[in-house]
């Protein structure tokens, strides 16, 4: 799967089967192959959960829907050989059916992660620094393919407004004229939450010093703490967890004047849609994540404590999670703040 063969590519599938930091994160390389490919026909395949992400991608010609971990097998693997693909490109893909489908796909370059427990099924295999930024190894992927970077900046194209979720929660009434700030305090375990109090304080000093009223994002399992959370805040933040799809989520944090977010999908949301953002880490390493050039206008926060960090643990072995627990409303409120240079933008 050498350089030399990039003129010869006609048809290119590309995995990208994980969650929506990683779909999004996968984007930069999809922008570098229609750069280097234009006349190519670029097929993805995403996870079912996730494929409005990439529905609207102008690099993206066609979608394939991946149903899950050896899920409707047979019918998929007749869906991908009819792509006909010179090239199969795992980008990113954890479930151990992806390189078996990649090959499966009958394409002659099969490009994968060497760390793969099925790593022998793909033709090219690179050596990649662990240390570099998520984005940067996926562009380094393509590089010993003679595919070369065309930025980091990830991408998420929205389509056409047709009266949206604002609409529909009163997000932008009256009260609301001085704009909003989305919070989404939760994350795929309970280690990555910033705690109920300090969400409450920063909605009550959002609204008594910025005029700036809030939105509680998250998922449906999450909407009874969020309520609960809302109780007590003097600044009654709306709630619109579990009430809006992937996309709608998009259209909410676009017409947001900020998100306050912990290390989670929402925080990757705001990244793609250029949303000042204020992300709050715990555990996990913001280093991972390049954010393309936008350093001005995100916020990675991490409070102080005793543990080393990030050690990356899936659970917490000290009581309270102090690595969330530690950061402090006071630096949130100024990040955001800061984040916050230009006027008011109040939507119509």
């Amino acid at each position: 799967m050498p350089a030399a063969d990039v003129s010869r590519v006609r048809r290119v599938l590309v995995f990208s089967t994980t969650a929506i930091g990683d779909t999004l994160m996968n984007t930069p390389a999809i922008r570098a192959l229609r750069k280097a490919l234009p006349a190519a026909r670029i097929t993805a395949v995403v996870d079912r959960r996730r494929a409005d992400l990439l529905r609207h991608n102008p690099h993206v010609d066609h979608l394939i829907v991946y149903p899950g971990k050896f899920r409707r097998i047979l019918s998929l693997v007749r869906e991908l050989r009819a792509v006909r693909p010179d090239w199969a490109i795992v980008l990113h893909g954890n479930d151990p059916d992806i390189p078996l489908l990649a090959y499966l796909s009958g394409a002659r370059g099969r490009a994968g992660w060497r760390e793969s427990r099925m790593s022998f099924l793909f033709t090219y295999t690179p050596k990649t620094d662990p240390s570099l930024p998520f984005v940067r190894k996926r562009l380094a992927l393509l590089e010993g393919l003679g595919v070369f970077p065309d930025g980091e900046r990830t991408d998420l194209y929205l389509p056409p407004p047709e009266g949206g979720p604002a609409e529909r929660l009163g997000l932008f009434d009256h009260d609301w004229s001085s704009g909003v700030v989305a919070i989404h305090p939760f994350g795929s375990r309970r280690s990555k939450w910033w705690p109920a109090e300090s969400v409450r304080s920063l909605v009550d000093r959002l609204w008594r010093e910025m005029g700036l009223r809030s939105v509680i994002l998250g998922g449906e399992k999450e909407r009874a703490e969020a309520e609960t959370l809302a109780e007590g805040a003097e600044a009654g933040p709306v709630i619109a967890c579990g009430k809006t799809s992937l996309l709608e989520t998009a259209v909410l944090l676009r017409r947001s004047r900020a998100l306050v977010t912990t290390d989670s999908g929402p925080m990757h949301l705001g990244f793609a849609l250029g949303v000042p953002t204020v992300a709050l880490f715990g555990p996990e390493d913001f280093r991972d994540y390049g954010v393309g050039g936008d350093e001005e206008r995100i916020a990675f926060l991490m409070g102080e404590t005793s543990c080393a960090r990030p050690c990356k643990k899936k659970t917490c072995d000290i009581e309270g999670h102090p690595c969330m627990a530690s950061i402090g409303v006071e630096m949130v409120l100024e990040a955001v703040r800061d984040r916050i240079a230009s006027p008011a933008v109040v939507p119509e």
